[in-house]
């Protein structure tokens, strides 16, 4: 792709960084806000031979979900649930597909209260996006345990608790967000600081506790890993049975489900039946080649949109 100017280099930097055509290195020289080790771990990364979880990795993919959101092009196949480019998200996990595809269901109305279970939005980007959309948008972030990152000076709330016993009243939150929780719910949490469970059916707990706290009108977005079912004891692979359960449990007005598959064409759009089978890879190998046709992690995620 040539361009004859600065300008256009620059406007469609983020879409050709996505699809893995520019160096991070570049991405980062040209933007502010990063400290040296941060970005040293980033070059470290896609100078090597891009392992997944070695060093840089998860900032690498932190820089590649920013990169997608702030493009209006690949932003746009999110909102409008059209094919991704081929290559896209390559070598990264599910949370590549599961961030904009929440920042494209979310509803940026004018003071709205949003409560994010998990948090998986407890990151910069994620509340720098959600906060200049709606500067008076309230948001709440409910956890197990204590989060490192902490941004209450942008008036975010932290609370500490369980999503099957949620400390706040009926019919408050506008939007709840679940990305990628639900499925460690009532499972072994010792990694999170929490017990030890092996209650596979608490995941409709929690559902009807978040329908409870939510408006009527409101959405709740919820993403899980999809295919065929998985006990891993700290958490559970949803099959189609568990996301036609969550639907039905709800009793939404409206609702919808995005599938997004992972190929050695990178992660795309999939219809369910063909995400069904699909193993979740618990594999980590130090073969970067093994991840070109396997998954990082979740093979299909099931994207949930519930409107109560």
């Amino acid at each position: 792709m040539i361009h004859n100017s600065k300008h256009d280099f620059i406007k469609y930097l983020p879409h050709t960084i996505a699809k893995g055509l520019v160096p991070y290195g570049i991405y980062n020289f040209l933007k502010k806000g990063r400290t040296p080790s941060y970005i040293n771990l980033l070059n470290s990364y896609h100078k090597s031979q891009k392992i997944p979880f070695s060093p840089g990795y998860q900032e690498a993919k932190l820089e590649f979900i920013q990169s997608t959101i702030s493009s209006k092009e690949l932003f746009s196949c999110f909102v409008h649930q059209i094919l991704l480019p081929e290559g896209f998200g390559a070598v990264f996990d599910e949370r590549v597909v599961e961030y904009p595809w929440i920042f494209a269901n979310l509803n940026y109305n004018q003071n709205s209260k949003l409560l994010d279970v998990g948090p998986a939005l407890n990151y910069k980007f994620c509340l720098d996006r959600l906060l200049s959309s709606n500067p008076n948008q309230e948001v709440t972030m409910l956890s197990l345990t204590p989060d490192a990152r902490c941004f209450y000076h942008n008036k975010v709330s932290y609370v500490l608790g369980d999503v099957r016993s949620l400390p706040f009243i009926n019919n408050y939150f506008e939007q709840i967000t679940c990305i990628s929780t639900i499925e460690h719910v009532g499972m072994n949490n010792q990694r999170y600081g929490s017990t030890v469970e092996h209650n596979l059916e608490d995941y409709i707990v929690a559902l009807l506790e978040m329908k409870r706290v939510l408006k009527n009108s409101g959405a709740l977005l919820i993403t899980v890993p999809f295919g065929t079912y998985e006990d891993f004891g700290w958490f559970q692979q949803f099959d189609e049975t568990m996301v036609n359960r969550i639907v039905e449990a709800f009793v939404p007005t409206e609702h919808s489900i995005t599938y997004y598959k992972y190929t050695d064409k990178g992660w795309n759009l999939c219809s369910s039946d063909l995400c069904s089978s699909i193993r979740y890879n618990t594999h980590r190998s130090n073969d970067p080649f093994f991840y070109t046709s396997n998954p990082v992690c979740a093979g299909a995620v099931a994207c949930i949109k519930l409107i109560k």
